[in-house]
Parts: C-alpha cells; structure tokens; sequence
C-alpha cells in the first residue's frame, strides 16, 4: 500500500505536459478552489468531527480487552472499553506497555507448559481470562475467571 502511495504522489509530482518555455508564475494566476455556497461545502467542524469520529471507531475496533466473566454485565463491559479506548488515545504508549508485558507472559506460560503441548495462543487466552473455573456452592453455580499467571501456573500444576 506503501508502495502505491509512493508512486501516485511521484506521478502527480511532474507535469502531465510537455512544456516549451518556462515561464514565471504569479500567485494571481492561481485561484484555488472555493466555496461559494455554504450548504455544499465541508466547515471546519465538519472535518473535525468526522476526524474525531474516525479515529474513536478505529481505536474501538483495535483494541481487544480479556475476556469478561459470564457474570459481567454488558453496562461494565462497555465502561472498561470505554475507558481502555480513551488510554489508547491519551496515553498509546501504555498500551503498548500492557501488549509487551502479555507477549513476555504467554511465551513464558508456553515454556512452561511445553510438554502439555501449549503454543504462545495457549499463553495468551490463559492470560486473557480464557480459563473458567466452575463450582457449585449451595445449589448454585459460580465460576471464577482464572487470569493472573500465578493462578493460571498453580491449577496447570496440579
């Protein structure tokens, strides 16, 4: 994509004819583009706004939390994506952070678990919550979302 970027901003950098002389150019001899009619152009909150609009979606779309335990409620679900969204723009490199220090934990999760025959993907769906415990108590069923490593190392152990 890179590429075809490159080559169409070379190609509108030349001139498409061929030039006899050269001559000099006065700014008056050029007139941009204007909006005369108010109702057919783009203001600047117009731009502002779709730009605003853009990158929320985008971030939204990006980001991709733990996985939420079946007791969770779609109410708290949406504020901790919200919340993670609003990171991702104010401070970017914090989630980096977060994905360097998940990578580091599932390829030693990985590791560890190398005889049962776990990948770095085994890793990261422990890490992201992707292990349920379930126990009945009293006549009802909970279940527990099994996401720090320790706990994680401590049940694969047994």
């Amino acid at each position: 994509m890179i590429v075809l970027l490159t080559i169409l901003a070379i190609t509108r950098a030349f001139p498409v004819g061929h030039q006899t002389q050269p001559s000099l150019v006065s700014l008056d001899q050029f007139h941009s583009p204007s909006c005369d009619d108010p109702q057919g152009c783009r203001s600047l909150w117009d731009i502002i706004q779709s730009c605003a609009i853009t990158l929320l979606l985008c971030t939204w779309v990006s980001i991709h939390p733990n996985i939420q335990s079946p007791d969770e409620k779609w109410p708290k679900v949406t504020m901790r994506r919200i919340g993670l969204m609003l990171a991702t723009l104010f401070v970017p490199e914090a989630m980096i952070a977060w994905a360097v220090r998940q990578r580091l934990a599932a390829v030693q999760l990985a590791k560890k678990h190398e005889k049962e025959g776990w990948m770095t993907t085994h890793g990261f769906f422990a890490i992201m919550g992707g292990f349920m415990e379930y126990y009945h108590l009293w006549g009802t069923r909970h279940s527990t979302t099994i996401s720090p490593v320790t706990n994680v190392m401590k049940v694969m152990d047994m």
